[in-house]
């Protein structure tokens, strides 16, 4: 079943469940808990409810501080809020906090993790050389706070991917000139690589 109808599932059994009183809720629609991001400034989509109320004051919040409030959010209407505050890099937590015309409070909490700096990756082997073996190792530095996967590519070929990032990959050829490019991305979906020419 789709995530967002079995949400709205709930929230209608909730909503018929408590009809004896007071009730509000919340839900976040996104972004979803525990998504990367590569930009420090968000928009979020959620949906307020109240069995005895039409309209909402909601309030949003980045790391226990407010930052927008819309006092007119429509009960069981998606609602878009927006914030120029930039969050820092890491782990970020977002709050939605809504009151109903009879103070009924209810929130919900999320996770972000923001990446916004590209890694680093600078290839130190082979170097810019004549070869005499056909068979030289590859060997190459790199430096990010959340690297994802690495990978090569060998005469502009297939790419490869490098387990772990880790060095020591074989670059197998003929004799004559070459070029290797290895490439790095990380968890903000940033890429960078770095390309040598060398001859076997």
């Amino acid at each position: 079943m789709n995530l967002k109808v079995l949400s709205l599932a709930i929230m209608l059994l909730a909503f018929s469940t408590f009809s004896y009183a007071s009730f509000t809720m919340v839900n976040l629609e996104s972004p979803s808990n525990e998504t990367w991001l590569a930009q420090s400034t968000i928009n979020i989509i959620f949906t307020a409810i109240s069995n005895t109320s039409g309209t909402f004051s909601c309030e949003f919040l980045i790391n226990d501080e407010g930052y927008s409030i819309n006092s007119t959010v429509v009960n069981f209407t998606a609602t878009l809020m927006s914030t120029n505050h930039s969050m820092p890099d890491g782990t970020n937590l977002i709050n939605i906090n809504c009151t109903d015309t009879d103070e009924t409070a209810s929130s919900q909490i999320i996770y972000l993790y923001i990446d916004t700096i590209y890694p680093n990756i600078s290839l130190i082997y082979p170097q810019n050389l004549t070869y005499d073996a056909t068979n030289q190792t590859l060997n190459f530095t790199y430096s990010d706070a959340n690297p994802e996967t690495c990978w090569y590519s060998l005469d502009g070929q297939t790419n490869t991917t490098i387990s772990s990032c880790a060095n020591g990959t074989t670059l197998n050829g003929s004799e004559g000139q070459h070029n290797v490019t290895v490439y790095i991305n990380d968890s903000g979906a940033h890429t960078n690589s770095s390309t040598q020419y060398f001859t076997y």
